[in-house]
């Protein structure tokens, strides 16, 4: 692996408690112009059993 041809990136997110659900807003963004943004409403992991 050499140095030179890593790319570097990084992302922050929010999250919230809203009424109708989570909520969450992150951006992305990696050297150059390459980047992202999404936003999500609903948990991020689900399980409908119960843990004992």
């Amino acid at each position: 692996v050499d140095a030179r041809n890593l790319k570097y990136g990084g992302s922050i997110f929010l999250g919230a408690d809203t009424i109708i659900g989570p909520l969450y807003l992150g951006v992305g963004a990696a050297n150059g112009s390459e980047g992202a943004v999404y936003l999500q409403l609903n948990p991020v992991l689900r399980s409908d059993r119960q843990i004992r």
